[in-house]
């Protein structure tokens, strides 16, 4: 597998935005012909000049722009790219998930017409549709050494195109950017989206608000071949009988074929045939092989549509095409001279799931070109527990297809009956996956409510607060048959390197007992004088044994009626040890001190800078042993298992020994039940150590 030198795309890519001379042009097209009327939508189309600083590969890229009929402001935009390689994005506009549509006319010489199609992507995201490899659509190539293309330069170009496009509409800089495309582009997708994440790490400029990707039937690994034959199978296309001699003969392996293997030769053969054997098509139905003659035949024939509406002159002219620069227009330009030097990105899936970027990985369940077989393999490969389990998708009350998302965050669907580009064949479907999954897998539900506060200030402590202080709420379980709740927070940020120290969520034990008894009482940068309570408020000092001293710790409230979370549904009152992890997950995605605490808690003016919601809570207890919880999982001790073949480091404290499966167990000479608040200076200096990596 090619590997990409990103250090010196970094080095291009910031001599070249530093640059004044770049070329970017665009203007609004507000009329299209064969379109009735002013178009309902924002389109803008243009060209951005990229490679200028590489040894004279300078291309000109074409683009159309879509603002989302939606939010602009608010809705991601994503960057579309049609596969190929040398398929135009005007391909993925009027075809697959754009506005527009040809009607399905026979042709008669007159300009095609084109209709709103109501199955757009542009409901719920602005698009960017560009022309790539240069050659492509109405992209050209500026000089002889931009002729020539391959993924890598592909890639770059593109990396290039968005960095220039943001700077020239700087109103999109803050939107989520997610990356997309199908087919072929595959391939060098997950190769642009980790180069675009090493810029950002890079301080390349603009940074660009990334948040993953979507792959349609894309292909992968280059061992899709070897899919089609139980996929066949599968549909019915071949017997039983070939099926199992092919699998006994070939074992597997369908694209290279050992010459010296005679049986598996002479399968195959047999397979070709059966391809090619037209009673297969007799055992269709008349009226199902009427449907896919008129199906077949609208869809080629608006191919052959689209090439007289491009190459029209008034066209041209309404999409502000420069003259001289194309001559005839072709909807896939297979011409372009193409290496694939990169064949196969299964790698790059991997750095980016280790990354945390989003994922959407969809299949036509029909497609025999890039088999949905082959995209399930090599996402299962990929080796990530499963976080919902293989169920059905509905679009209009229908089974519209298949779903199972992973914990690396990646969301893999069928579309029943969709072909290899799913969206042209199941529009309504696709949009479903794009409305749904696109929006409610990957963007932040508009239902899901978030808050937060800075406290800058807090009763009963002299001065500002010397550490970056957050208050607030995260509704979980609003999804789950009504367990909806809001979880309290507090959020403090590291005192010494916010964005290089790890970041701890922090839960309390009990059940019940409130997290500010962690930031108290055992590893948080503030506790209470030691002072009589004489009826004024208690107050507060700062704790030199902070764990934030090299750590940003979130204090939360768990399970929902501790401290100041609250249970929004009846069905949330009740707890156990699952709803609390399930909580929890959901969250980080989304004596006499203790008498002190909650005279502190419960004052007014304490509430008023927690940003407390009025109504929400009586009297604040440090644990709230109310609570209905049931110890429904007991034993944690499987759980370790597990979390140890994952080779996910921990620390059990006490006397301390390290295991080979990165597990620290350490005592804490003198320390009670919460280490931490009878001695904090030993298990500061435990925690700092064993953070840093370095022997207790």
């Amino acid at each position: 597998m090619a590997v990409m030198d990103y250090r010196g795309l970094l080095l291009l890519l910031l001599l070249f935005l530093l640059s004044s001379n770049f070329a970017t042009s665009h203007s609004i097209v507000r009329f299209l012909p064969g379109f009735h009327g002013p178009l309902p939508f924002l389109l803008q189309t243009g060209y951005v000049e990229v490679g200028e600083s590489e040894a004279e590969e300078s291309a000109e890229l074409f683009y159309y722009f879509i603002e989302s009929e939606n939010d602009p402001k608010g809705d991601p935009l994503l960057l579309w790219l049609t596969g190929g390689p040398g398929c135009s994005a005007f391909s993925g506009l009027v075809f697959e998930i754009g506005p527009l549509s040809f009607e399905n006319q026979e042709y008669n010489g007159s300009l095609p017409n084109l209709r709103l199609k109501p199955q757009s992507w542009t409901k719920v995201s602005s698009i960017i549709f560009v022309d790539l490899p240069a050659g492509t659509g109405f992209s050209y190539p500026k000089t002889e050494l931009a002729v020539n293309q391959n993924v890598s330069k592909l890639v770059r170009h593109a990396h290039q195109f968005l960095r220039k496009w943001l700077i020239d509409h700087p109103e999109f800089l803050s939107n989520e950017v997610y990356i997309a495309g199908d087919s072929f582009c595959g391939l060098p997708i997950p190769v642009l989206v980790q180069e675009i994440s090493y810029g950002n790490e890079g301080g390349i400029q603009p940074w660009i608000n990334l948040q993953g990707y979507i792959l349609g039937n894309p292909i992968t690994t280059s061992t899709e071949k070897n899919y089609k034959i139980p996929f066949n199978h599968g549909m019915a296309l071949i017997s039983d009988e070939l099926y199992e001699s092919l699998q006994r003969n070939c074992r597997g392996e369908y694209r290279n074929i050992d010459p010296t293997n005679t049986f598996c030769a002479r399968d195959m053969q047999s397979y070709e045939e059966v391809k090619l054997n037209m009673h297969l098509v007799t055992q269709i139905t008349l009226k199902t092989f009427y449907f896919i003659l008129l199906n077949f035949h609208a869809q080629t024939h608006a191919y052959v549509l689209s090439s007289y509406w491009a190459n029209d002159d008034n066209v041209r002219k309404a999409l502000h095409i420069r003259k001289g620069t194309k001559g005839k227009w072709k909807r896939c330009n297979y011409d372009i001279p193409f290496k694939t030097d990169i064949s196969n990105s299964f790698q790059y899936h991997v750095n980016l799931s280790r990354k945390g970027y989003r994922s959407l990985i969809y299949s036509g369940d029909h497609d025999m070109v890039v088999p949905f077989l082959s995209t399930q393999a090599w996402v299962r490969a990929l080796n990530y527990s499963i976080v919902s389990d293989w169920r059905q998708w509905y679009y209009n009350g229908q089974v519209a297809g298949y779903t199972r998302t992973y914990s690396n965050r990646m969301t893999f669907a069928t579309v029943k009956g969709g072909g290899h580009t799913a969206p042209e064949y199941k529009p309504e479907e696709c949009l479903a996956i794009g409305l749904l999954l696109l929006l409610l897998l990957f963007l932040l539900s508009s239902n899901s409510a978030t808050s937060h506060s800075i406290v800058r200030f807090l009763p009963g402590f002299h001065g500002p607060l010397p550490f970056l202080l957050q208050t607030g709420y995260v509704e979980v379980g609003e999804s789950e048959a009504e367990e909806s709740a809001e979880l309290f927070y507090y959020f403090i940020e590291s005192e010494n390197d916010p964005k290089g120290d790890p970041l701890l969520l922090w839960l309390t034990g009990g059940p019940g007992c409130s997290a500010f008894s962690g930031l108290v009482f055992e590893i948080g940068p503030l506790s209470f004088e030691n002072q009589e309570y004489n009826g004024s408020l208690p107050s507060l000092t700062l704790r030199p044994q902070s764990w934030t001293k090299v750590s940003s710790i979130i204090f939360v409230d768990l399970p929902a009626g501790t401290g100041f979370s609250y249970p929004k549904t009846e069905l949330a009152v009740n707890q156990n040890v699952s709803k609390l992890v399930r909580h929890a997950h959901q969250f980080l995605r989304k004596t006499h001190a203790y008498v002190l605490s909650s005279y502190w808690a419960n004052d007014d003016n304490v509430r008023k800078a927690l940003h407390i919601r009025k109504g929400t809570k009586g009297k604040w207890k440090r644990c709230n042993y109310d609570i209905p919880v049931k110890i429904d999982i007991s034993n944690s001790f499987q759980y370790h298992v597990n979390l140890s073949r994952k080779g996910y480091r921990s620390l059990i404290y006490r006397y301390t020994r390290t295991y080979s499966n990165r597990m620290t167990f350490a005592t804490v000479k003198g320390g009670g039940h919460t280490a931490p608040e009878s001695k904090p200076e030993e298990c500061l200096a435990m925690f700092m150590r064993w953070i840093s990596n370095k022997p207790l």
